[in-house]
């Protein structure tokens, strides 16, 4: 049941596809506020990783570290939601929810693509802690770069 999560935090960026669809009036009213409340919400991820991830050795710094460099080179944020979801936590999986709700957009097969292939992972490895320093090191690059997001 627990291998479900990931699914439903996907569902999120569906949603949001068909809320847009189905009422572009209110994004064109509410950019302002989506661009905040995205930046709330990774915070909000960034914060939660932190808090449930342990930092037991060099190579979850190393891991960190190339998940902040790859973030400023792949701005795909579905890229690392996915490794975050290696956790299988619930909160975590909320979250990407709402952000998807809010960021719902047009092209849905590379976000899906992005999301799902760090999944494939958990055939090769058990031990997730090092990915979630990826994750993290990757939403804080996120964070740091301002980009707005055009309506869609």
């Amino acid at each position: 049941m627990q291998y479900f999560v990931p699914l439903v935090a996907f569902l999120g960026l569906f949603l949001g596809m068909f809320l847009k669809k189905w009422i572009p009036e209110e994004v064109v009213a509410s950019e302002r506020y989506r661009f905040f409340l995205e930046k709330f919400l990774l915070l909000s991820l960034f914060g939660y990783l932190l808090y449930i991830s342990s930092f037991g050795s060099l190579l979850s710094f190393v891991f960190f570290a190339l998940g902040f460099v790859l973030g400023f080179f792949v701005r795909e944020v579905y890229l690392f939601f996915g490794f975050a979801l290696l956790s299988l936590d619930f909160v975590v999986a909320v979250l990407v929810f709402l952000y998807g709700l809010s960021y719902g957009k047009k092209k849905f097969l590379p976000s899906a693509l992005f999301f799902f292939s760090p999944f494939l992972l958990l055939l090769f490895f058990s031990s997730v802690e090092f990915f979630l320093w990826f994750a993290i090191g990757g939403l804080l690059s996120l964070l740091v770069v301002r980009e707005k997001h055009k309506a869609y």
